[in-house]
């Protein structure tokens, strides 16, 4: 089913873990092993932090979610999401090419790298100076009017102190449901940026699901730095013929422990599926 930008303010918001369905349906139940298990994993985020999630399956609109509206530091969870902003809206229209070499753009060196270079160091491997270089060549060429159309102005709109934005679980749904709608369009640079996500080099989901026949595309956002904590991921999943979208983010200081604990929650997600069919 397509789902309306509008259907994600429907999304329920509190600190109890909630289902809801986006659809005309009953609202899924979660079996009582699956809701300890979840609220267990969520209990040790809060620990350490904040944390807001939202996992619905894009079939059937039905999902599970806590807190989907708190703002946590998205750190680099948001360089995947400023990649399909690019291929999506400035290089499918022809405003902008994968190959064009930006040299020095606003006074930022960026070494003669093509566009491409740039992208897949951002998502791929994480670089912040890639993905710093981006932003700098094309945060004034279409990026406000993406984010206003997309009715995520409030959590992500150009902010002069910081290139990577506070938003929280629910514009982290919205943004990949469109990640979902455009890597559907089987273009080249869609297909191109799809297996660019599927290589991410740090994945809690992949590591917490820890299913070789599910297929995660995601984007993990890392940090421990005085007043901007956060360690987040999110992306899609594709497994049995279904594709759910999975966003984790939390305030917790980046660490060992804080990575296991969004592993544990994407696992405790995960097996929320049945319900949700």
């Amino acid at each position: 089913m397509r789902l309306s930008k509008a259907d994600f303010n429907d999304i329920p918001s509190g600190d109890t873990v909630q289902t809801f369905s986006l659809a005309e349906d009953q609202i899924p139940a979660l079996e009582d092993e699956s809701l300890a298990a979840l609220q267990d994993a969520l209990d040790q985020a809060q620990e350490l932090g904040d944390v807001g999630v939202v996992f619905y399956d894009l079939s059937s609109g039905k999902g599970v979610t806590y807190n989907a509206d708190a703002e946590v530091y998205g750190a680099s969870s948001y360089k995947a999401l400023y990649a399909l902003f690019i291929c999506e809206s400035l290089v499918e229209t022809g405003r902008a090419s994968l190959d064009d070499s930006l040299g020095t753009y606003g006074g930022y060196n960026m070494g003669w790298q093509t566009v491409r270079d740039l992208i897949e160091a951002a998502v791929v491997n994480s670089d912040n100076d890639s993905f710093i270089a981006l932003r700098a060549a094309f945060d004034r060429v279409g990026y406000e009017d993406w984010i206003v159309g997309l009715g995520i102005d409030y959590d992500t709109a150009l902010d002069p102190m910081s290139d990577f934005p506070t938003y929280c679980a629910r514009t982290s749904a919205k943004l990949w449901r469109e990640m979902s709608e455009y890597l559907s369009c089987d273009t080249e640079t869609s297909q191109w940026l799809s297996g660019l996500l599927a290589s991410t080099t740090q994945s809690f989901i992949r590591d917490g699901i820890a299913d070789d026949q599910a297929l995660v595309r995601n984007k993990a956002g890392w940090i421990s730095e005085a007043g901007c904590n956060a360690t987040c991921d999110a992306g899609l999943i594709d497994v049995d013929g279904d594709t759910y979208i999975m966003s984790i983010m939390t305030s917790m200081p980046w660490s060992d422990r804080s990575s296991e604990v969004v592993a544990t929650i994407a696992k405790a997600l995960y097996d929320t599926r049945a319900a949700l069919a």
